[in-house]
């Protein structure tokens, strides 16, 4: 479940991240352009809207 990275929180998402013994200890920055960050913020807020449509 992703907590603020790139302003995205409750949903989850795979990104790179660094792992540790408890889980994901950061995950990584990875350069994006302004769409591309529109998009992907786009894409988690849809995101649980869509799997209640699904019944997921």
């Amino acid at each position: 479940m992703l907590d603020g990275a790139y302003g995205i929180s409750g949903v989850a998402l795979s990104l790179p991240s660094i792992l540790g013994h408890g889980g994901v200890r950061r995950v990584l920055r990875t350069p994006m352009d302004d769409g591309e960050l529109t998009a992907l913020q786009h894409y988690a807020d849809t995101l649980p809207d869509t799997m209640s449509k699904l019944g997921i």
